[in-house]
């Protein structure tokens, strides 16, 4: 696993590309994690990066790298989203999910969903801003730097 991570890195900091395009291509690799995309978050990455003329390259190796922290990310979404939404509403529990006989349980599908939808575009653009401005800066500044030290330590 250690071999390959270093060959995605070592891969992403010889593309040809200018940091622009890098940070862009990682930018908006990241960004179908925080959607459930049900599979397909790696096509969708792919698609993205063609629409905004970022590196596919890095697009893929954001869009795959990000499937290992999904749930992580999902429960992100609705935690922000519940407290922009400012609701003081407890966490869906196993007994309130059972309780579908009751129209109140499908409210609060319904709230998990909106605070879910509404914490996940928050954090695509929060984190989708930051992680294309620390990307750039890596890639503008540090790019051979990086890339040297991968070789040696290759060897």
């Amino acid at each position: 696993m250690k071999r390959g991570i270093k060959y995605n890195l070592i891969r992403l900091f010889r593309i040809k590309r200018g940091a622009h395009q890098i940070a862009l291509g990682i930018t908006v690799g990241f960004i179908p994690g925080w959607f459930p995309t049900f599979g397909f978050g790696a096509i969708f990455s792919v698609i993205l990066a063609r629409l905004v003329g970022g590196s596919i390259v890095a697009s893929l190796i954001s869009g795959t790298s990000v499937t290992f922290v999904w749930p992580f990310l999902y429960y992100f979404n609705y935690k922000i989203g519940n407290l922009v939404l400012n609701k003081n509403r407890q966490d869906a529990t196993v007994e309130s999910v059972n309780d579908v006989d009751s129209f109140s349980g499908f409210t609060s599908w319904r709230d998990i969903g909106l605070d879910f939808m509404i914490g996940a575009v928050i954090n695509t653009i929060f984190f989708g801003l930051l992680m294309y401005t620390i990307s750039y800066w890596l890639f503008k500044k540090y790019r051979g730097r990086i890339l040297q030290n991968l070789r040696r330590k290759e060897r």
